[in-house]
């Protein structure tokens, strides 16, 4: 199958098997798909590693994997690539990924990248500088993700610098996803050299990092990144998620905000700070600060057990002055210190974001487990759906909130309905369950 049979598919979008590679003496295969979307004119291909051989890997190395290698590289025409890289036998592995990656640079044209390695792969330093000599020769790549292995010292510092040295030249990158979890091995050195790689990236709109269980970084690492942001012109939208990090404080919460304030066209936030347990209201306060274009915020505290009622009011704060805000996602799951006086606080500010010309249309809210909550709460969530009449889609969770009633609830739905028909509500409690505005 070559390019010029893609071409000619009446489909819009056609899914096709490049090569499949069946063998009775083999549970390995390799499968290859190439995917065509007319509108976009995208061609894209799929090299996926299912189960691994375990009874004859070198007939594999020796027969199937140069053919199915020889087949891939036939497809001139692909432009995005989708690697996902094989986990054991570790040196059946070892041998796929340095010929695989040996090739990437025959794609120079490749416009959207992904190589991911599960939990359980490994990566060593040469194949990841064949990764690397690969990417940079593809000059008119758009997007690239990575996703690196989990808990290895071969993820240093050392990969980090590589791997900024090469996008750098990239000068027509758009968006680059990187997943750096459980890579307890990279410090803040190698994590500053990343991110000022990203200066010369004047195309660069979305920034997407996951740094969950990486517990060598903190505020030191924020006050860098803040420093390199000065020089991210163009982006868009970021993300920054932790998980478990002993090293986030209250201060890295102001380091980081301070970066996104460099950031002048910043129109959506995705902040992740699950079980952060060092996290406290004067972090949360730092939060949001001179940010006025923000168009979606996503932001999770879930589990960090020091936040109180001055974290949900300082947010209301802020929020008032967001008029651009149209979605907006928070997530206090698991913070039993929250009562109805921060809910109050909240709301409230919210609904003085609509009264100053507010757009807001999609809401999530989630208190699960909240379990100082009781209808007061509802009240306010009640009176800040009747006022901010832009909402049309909302989302509140209050499962584990035990001081909740049925009553309220139900006329609080009841009312919504009179109020504003078109409000799909969908609200989660243990005493009942509203879906799009109907009491379940």
């Amino acid at each position: 199958m070559n390019s010029n049979t893609l071409e000619n598919s009446p489909s819009p979008t056609v899914n096709q098997t490049i090569r499949r590679i069946p063998s009775k003496l083999l549970r390995y295969k390799i499968e290859m798909e190439v995917n065509e979307v007319r509108k976009k004119k995208v061609i894209g291909a799929r090299c996926h590693y299912s189960t691994l051989c375990q009874k004859k890997p070198s007939e594999f190395l020796k027969h199937v994997l140069p053919k199915s290698l020889k087949e891939f590289k036939k497809v001139k025409a692909i432009k995005d690539l989708h690697f996902e890289s094989p986990t054991r036998p570790q040196f059946v592995a070892d041998k796929i990924e340095e010929n695989i990656t040996k090739k990437l640079g025959d794609f120079a044209k490749l416009q959207k990248l992904r190589i991911h390695y599960g939990n359980t792969a490994y990566i060593t330093l040469k194949t990841f500088k064949n990764v690397v000599k690969g990417v940079k020769k593809m000059t008119d790549l758009k997007e690239f993700q990575l996703s690196l292995p989990p808990s290895h010292q071969d993820c240093d510092d050392e990969k980090l610098k590589i791997l900024g040295k090469s996008l750098r030249r990239l000068a027509k990158l758009e968006r680059i996803v990187l997943n750096l979890d459980k890579n307890y091995y990279i410090t803040k050195n190698g994590f500053s050299y990343l991110t000022q790689s990203f200066r010369r990236l004047s195309s660069l709109k979305t920034l997407s990092l996951s740094l969950k269980n990486s517990g060598r970084f903190g505020d030191e690492a924020m006050l860098l990144f803040s420093q390199h942001t000065k020089k991210y012109p163009a982006l868009e939208n970021f993300s920054l998620i932790f998980f478990r990090d002993f090293g986030v404080h209250d201060l890295t919460l102001q380091y980081l905000n301070d970066g996104l304030k460099n950031l002048t066209n910043l129109k959506t936030v995705k902040l992740g700070f699950r079980a952060c347990d060092r996290i406290s209201d004067d972090g949360v306060e730092k939060l949001f600060e001179g940010l006025p274009k923000l168009e979606r915020i996503w932001i999770n505290f879930r589990g960090c057990d020091r936040i109180r009622d001055a974290s949900l009011q300082s947010l209301g704060e802020k929020f008032k002055e967001l008029k651009a805000l149209k979605k907006l996602t928070i997530k206090f799951r698991g913070c039993d210190k929250i009562t109805d006086q921060g809910m109050s606080g909240l709301m409230k500010g919210l609904r003085a974001m609509s009264a100053n010309g507010g757009c807001l249309e999609d809401m999530t809210l989630i208190f699960t487990g909240c379990k100082k909550l009781t209808d007061e709460c509802l009240l306010q969530i009640w009176h800040g759906l009747q006022e901010i009449s832009s909402l049309k889609n909302v989302q509140v969770g209050l499962k584990s909130c035990k001081s909740l009633t049925k009553g309220t609830i139900s006329q609080m739905v009841g009312d919504l309905k009179k109020v504003n028909p078109a409000l799909k509500l969908t609200l989660l409690a243990d005493s009942v369950q509203v879906w799009q505005g109907v009491c379940l």
